[in-house]
């Protein structure tokens, strides 16, 4: 029967298992390797199994240590939701949000959203960002190493809940230079005498351009992972793409921006997402439905 387990040696137990690297680890945890690596051992003598095992110069949780991960972060979003809700009831909704997001949303919407939900829940709200890709982070969200993200739809996720936040558009971007440059509006006819390039097919926005085009003949480069990418190549080549209104291509100075006139539907959703079988903790529920409640865009 277990008697000496601690509450330290299982946050330590579950950043680890995030981690899975000591060192870093210990860095985020605030303490020293071997007071890590000495909590990990005494709570696997007192189980009576390995955690981790090494791979190379990191360490991987074995298949006790998988298991023993989804009932120590279970137990422990009940633990920080009940800490939660004592400090909300004193007036201090305090604790760590921790999500995952395109980088769409890192510049402008998750800033202003942030700054109005401190508004209402106070300064003592910690959030820690992740720029990822959204397979990436639906991953993570599925598998509950962050709680809650910010990406594109994917029907292969059936266990998470896709609220919509945001509608962005497709267009056509140009250099300044480029002969379509003096054009606000260009039908997709007129772009088939030009190469265009776009997202790729292994991401969501890019199976939606290929949908958004099919019937029509024009010829597409599907190779790119992000807005970065597509108007780097753009300014490299004078070739157009077609891309999001993303506020990265919209605050560029050098590129010019044309809107699709023939195409019915050309939006692009960006979604919050949340598992709906993983209990949170209160300082997260309280985010998503403040996001649930500020941002339904017009679909």
């Amino acid at each position: 029967m277990v008697q000496n387990m601690n509450l330290s040696q299982l946050y330590y137990f579950k950043r680890l298992a995030e981690l899975q690297h000591y060192t870093q680890a210990a860095l985020e945890l605030n303490i020293t390797q071997p007071s890590l690596s000495g909590a990990i051992h005494s709570l696997e003598e007192e189980l009576g199994v390995d955690l981790f095992k090494k791979k190379g110069r990191n360490i991987i949780l074995t298949d006790n240590g998988k298991e023993f991960y989804i009932y120590v972060s279970n137990a422990l979003r009940e633990l920080d939701k009940g800490k939660d809700i004592m400090q909300e009831r004193a007036n201090k909704l305090m604790g760590k949000i921790e999500l995952g997001s395109i980088n769409a949303l890192l510049s402008e919407f998750l800033p202003n959203a942030m700054k109005k939900f401190r508004n209402q829940a106070g300064e003592k709200v910690t959030v820690v960002e992740h720029n990822r890709q959204t397979h990436e982070i639906l991953e993570s969200i599925q598998s509950g190493k962050w709680e809650i993200g910010f990406c594109s739809y994917d029907e292969g996720f059936p266990d998470l809940k896709f609220v919509p936040v945001l509608k962005q558009y497709f267009c056509i971007a140009c250099t300044r230079d480029h002969p379509l440059s003096s054009r606000k509006k260009v039908s997709i006819r007129e772009l088939e005498e030009y190469d265009i390039f776009s997202y790729r097919l292994d991401m969501p926005v890019g199976r939606e351009v290929r949908n958004l085009l099919k019937d029509r003949d024009i010829t597409i480069d599907y190779n790119y992972s992000s807005e970065e990418a597509l108007v780097g190549v753009l300014k490299s080549t004078g070739r157009p793409a077609l891309l999001l209104n993303a506020p990265f291509v919209t605050n560029d100075s050098h590129v010019h921006l044309i809107e699709l006139e023939d195409i019915p539907n050309n939006y692009h959703l960006v979604y919050m997402v949340y598992n709906k079988k993983i209990q949170r903790a209160h300082v997260v529920d309280s985010f998503i439905k403040f996001i649930e409640s500020e941002y339904k865009p017009d679909i």
